[in-house]
């Protein structure tokens, strides 16, 4: 399989899985709560978000049963806890212990070159070149630069290759150890070049107010272009602030100076304050503006005195005031974050060498993992283990590393889109941790037992990948800003493989639940699936209009008190949206449906069954709600903010985009007394006209 760019990958699959007008923010906003928490970076807010939303998308669902009573936010697990649905772990194989997971790519090194030549006596080495698919990398050293000179950003041609989505660039100047780095974002497809390019690279010699005096030339050939790797390097190349967008084509930094080139839309005029800061460090206001023109749009050249004297890791260029063509200023902040260029982010770790331990309990180096127990129904699986040997940091908030199942095959379980993964420190045992993790599978198991594989992989080199978050206390102080908490742990550890069998719980199925109507609007669950641990419900209605609408608020209530909000869903069936038939996996589409005007079928799951215990569960959903489009117009936003103005509600909408993505959403600046973020988004969301109100309350009588 020849590769491609990882954002159309994503592109393609979601546009094969989802509609173009679908967004999945209210979903997740609707799952937000308020509470105390460490600090963030606003660019990882945002990778974050990002990241959830791919993760809603195509991840796996779970639920879990342990032999002994851990809390962790899942009801259907604490559920079945309670109803003593106990099982004997058969550990049916001796454990291989392998020394790390399999990376999605194979890691890449750039590629050394040594090339040198001399222009009006000074010399210039390009001494290495990486390019994947989403970004370039460069390492330069000059000689002998005199005073009163300087070195323009590269300048590159890509050959024979499309170019597409141009995405900014920075350079970073080491002035005392002549040393240059640079990096640029854009896509280049391997398969269109056979997976390798010819290119040609111009570095300007100048004067500091752009004056060129000679022009360093490279020719590059058969230069590698890889998959896109997991290299830390990022740029915000793009902020929308309430229609008003700027963008930050480059960024040149050396060790007392810093020039950024943004650009902006028509309506600006210049740029009239702003400043820059260093690792959350103290903010420089703007030294000097030079008007310019860039690719037709108008641009500025922005200039700071501060610059990077080499370790500093991350820029933000904040613009506060922009000057309007009408002479009126227009009122930021507009953010924008650059990582900084540097060798080492291109390099990649290596893999310890394990050693395999006794039956249930594997130990790599100093650290070992204990199986504890294990949990599978129909629909989901779950299992504990305990970790002994890392490091005994209080302030630690996260566990990096991952876990795979499969079947004993080895084709991986999981894709139902919902799950559940927790670690706590164990009381009295210092440095000693306990996890519970569960994942549900897109088709039922159907046999009475079943053979799994299962591998738990640490790995601190990768903190895109998250075992879990270990709760802090409530009284727990925020980090300052640029200070980030410890995680677990600090290297690669390996991977700790075991194999098993278990007895699998069976699947309950639901019909015959009667039909709802609320606010005109009647609701139908044709079919249901149960376990233990876990529902599924198909959920059918007429929708008001075209558009997007999805169920919020929905919450599941046994008989027992246990309750469990919308764990996860997809579309099932949709007669604006023509999905393929395979959508719907098994699930008929009932004949009034799909010849309503507006007919949806969904399938929503929930972290809660039946526990193991015959009675009424009582299914409820609040509201439906329009899915935000990707760009909401400019009049539809001021007649909201208009409304909400009434009510006591200011707020600014922002939109971001990057070399890998974007987002966008509401920034409250005056909220009346105790209102929260979610019910501020709440108002906004109808004061765009995108709520039904409901409820819809069902109920469903199970017999397992």
């Amino acid at each position: 399989m020849t590769s491609k760019n990882q954002a159309n990958l994503l592109d393609s699959a979601v546009a094969e899985r989802v509609p173009a007008s679908l967004d999945l923010t209210p979903r997740i906003l609707s799952k937000i709560r308020s509470e105390k928490r460490t600090m963030m970076n606003p660019k990882l807010k945002l990778a974050s978000t990002l990241l959830i939303v791919v993760l809603a998308v195509l991840a796996i669902t779970t639920i879990v049963y342990a032999v002994y009573h851990i809390f962790i936010n899942d009801p259907g697990l604490q559920a079945v806890q309670e109803a003593g649905l106990d099982t004997d772990l058969n550990v049916s194989a001796q454990p291989t212990v392998l020394p790390t997971a399999t990376p999605l790519v194979e890691p890449q090194a750039p590629v050394p070159v040594a090339l040198s030549q001399t222009r009006a006596g000074v010399t210039l080495t390009l001494d290495w070149i990486y390019l994947d698919e989403m970004r370039l990398g460069l390492g330069m050293s000059c000689a002998d630069l005199p005073q009163g000179l300087e070195l323009g950003a590269p300048r590159v041609s890509f050959g024979a290759a499309t170019v597409m989505q141009p995405r900014g660039w920075t350079l970073r100047m080491n002035d005392a150890g002549g040393s240059l780095e640079y990096a640029s974002y854009q896509v280049v497809h391997a398969d269109e070049v056979a997976g390798a390019l010819n290119l040609s690279i111009d570095v300007a010699l100048q004067q500091p107010d752009g004056a060129v005096l000679d022009t360093f030339h490279f020719d590059l050939n058969d230069i590698p272009v890889y998959a896109p790797q997991d290299i830390r390097l990022q740029q915000t190349y793009a902020v929308r602030l309430n229609a008003v967008e700027v963008r930050l084509e480059g960024v040149r930094v050396s060790e007392t100076t810093t020039r950024a080139i943004l650009c902006y839309d028509a309506a600006v005029a210049s740029v009239k304050a702003a400043n820059v800061s260093l690792d959350g460090g103290p903010e420089t206001a703007l030294d000097a503006a030079r008007g310019l023109e860039l690719n037709g749009s108008s641009c500025a050249e922005l200039t700071f005195p501060a610059g990077s004297a080499g370790d500093e890791k991350q820029l933000l260029l904040r613009v506060t005031e922009l000057a309007a063509a009408d002479g009126s200023v227009i009122s930021g902040p507009w953010d924008l974050y650059t990582d900084l260029p540097q060798r080492s982010a291109y390099d990649s770790a290596a893999a310890p060498q394990p050693t395999a331990a006794p039956l249930g309990e594997q130990t790599l180096g100093d650290v070992t993992v204990s199986l504890d127990w294990f949990f599978v129904d129909a629909k989901r699986a779950a299992v504990g283990y305990t970790l002994r040997g890392l490091p005994d940091l209080p302030d630690a908030t996260s566990v990096y590393g991952t876990i795979a199942l499969s079947d004993a095959a080895g084709a991986m379980l999981g894709g139902a889109g919902i799950g559940s993964s927790t670690i706590e420190r164990v009381d009295g045992q210092p440095g000693v941790l306990r996890g519970v993790y569960s994942i549900g599978f897109q088709q039922p198991l159907t046999g009475p037992e079943a053979t799994f594989k299962l591998d738990i992989t640490l790995d601190g080199s990768q903190t895109n990948s998250v075992l879990g978050y270990i709760p802090s206390s409530p009284e727990a102080t925020p980090w300052p800003a640029g200070v980030y908490p410890p995680a677990l742990p600090d290297r690669l550890v390996g991977t700790y493989h075991f194999e098993f069998s278990a007895p699998v719980h069976p699947m309950t199925e639901v019909d015959d639940v009667p039909a709802v109507t609320a606010g005109d609007i009647e609701m139908t669950i044709p079919y249901v699936e149960m376990t233990a641990s876990t529902t599924e419900v198909m959920l059918c209605f007429d929708k008001p209009t075209a558009e997007d609408w999805w169920v919020m608020e929905a919450e599941l209530r046994d008989a027992a008190g246990n309750t469990a909000k919308e764990g996860g869903g997809s579309m099932l069936y949709d007669a604006d949206f023509q999905l393929p038939p395979r959508f719907r996996e098994g699930w008929s589409v009932p004949e009034a449906i799909q010849s309503a005007a507006h007919g949806r079928c969904l399938r929503i799951s929930f972290l809660l069954g039946h526990g193991g215990r015959s009675g009424p569960l009582t299914l409820t959903i609040n509201s439906m709600e329009i899915s935000q489009p990707e760009v909401i117009p400019n009049d539809q936003i001021r007649a909201a903010q208009e409304k909400l103005k009434a009510q006591g509600i200011e707020m600014n909408y922002y939109s971001v985009s990057t070399g890998s993505g974007g987002g966008g959403g509401p920034r409250f600046t005056s909220l009346p007394a105790g209102m929260s973020f979610e019910e501020a988004y709440r108002k906004f969301t109808e004061a765009l006209g995108y709520v039904h109100a409901g409820p819809w309350v069902f109920r469903l009588q199970v017999a397992p």
